[in-house]
């Protein structure tokens, strides 16, 4: 009996811990959920998203990538003396555009080491990569849709720990990344609807009001678009009691 005490009690401070380390975590993707969920700014929440993942797993820096699946590239943007600025990588390019396409987590000890990194970045700023963590965003559905590229843990290497919260993190992230771009859309799309609307109050305006009065003529006319605007064009212009110059035409380009 004595040999056993002991023995439970390590296993019981074990399990005490390891659930601990459990609510601590599941905690930490709570407050990463509102947090995500506080905008629908598509900069914004990557910036939010950035924020969470280098804090959560103690890094220096890194990026988030979104996929373009119309593009096949990865994209990113960054915040430089108040100015954005966005760059492109072709999926399965580089480390983050390898994990992209492959959908593999790459916990990397030695940047340098590794055939598939690029340098270029710490040449020109100074910087010095020297671990990195690079693991794919996934949905609910685990398709990929972006990926995390965390750089430099401060203390020792990248855990499996903090590839799990990575992995908790993506959904979450996921859906918040996809509303965000669906209001990214009804906004440009509500843009260009005001534009159109636009063009088409100019372009009735452009018509003539009313037809010419000339004996033994009857002269009519209608504009009907397909879509918010069309490109037909009409006028009339009289140049003297007997004569009326007129023009049918077909405006070539769209918009305002």
């Amino acid at each position: 009996m004595s040999s056993k005490g002991p023995i439970n009690e390590l296993y019981h401070i074990r399990s005490l811990d390891e659930a601990q380390e459990r609510i601590e975590y599941l905690h930490s993707l709570i407050e990463a959920s509102k947090a995500i969920n506080s905008t629908l700014d598509l900069v914004h929440l990557l910036q939010i998203i950035l924020k969470i993942a280098v804090d959560r797993t103690h890094a220096e820096t890194g990026t988030i990538y979104v996929v373009d699946e119309e593009k096949n590239e990865i994209w990113s943007k960054v915040t430089h003396d108040d100015e954005e600025i966005e760059f492109r990588l072709p999926v399965g390019e580089g480390i983050a555009g390898y994990v992209a396409q492959s959908g593999r987590t790459l916990n990397i000890k030695d940047a340098y080491s590794h055939s598939r990194f690029d340098a270029q970045f710490d040449k020109k700023s100074g910087f010095r990569t020297r671990c990195m963590l690079c693991m794919p965003m996934r949905d609910a559905n685990e398709k990929i849709i972006g990926v995390f590229q965390i750089i430099n843990k401060r203390k020792g290497f990248f855990s499996t720990a903090d590839e799990e919260f990575l992995a908790g993190l993506s959904v979450h992230a996921a859906l918040a990344i996809d509303k965000a771009e669906l209001h990214q859309k009804a906004v440009e799309n509500m843009a260009i609807e005001r534009e159109m609307q636009l063009a088409a109050d100019i372009q009735q305006h452009l018509l003539p009001a009313t037809l010419p009065q000339v004996d033994n003529y009857e002269f009519s006319a209608m504009n009907l678009p397909a879509k918010a605007i069309g490109g037909d064009y009409y006028d009339f212009m009289p140049i003297d009691t007997e004569k009326i110059w007129f023009t049918v035409a077909d405006v070539a380009g769209k918009g305002i």
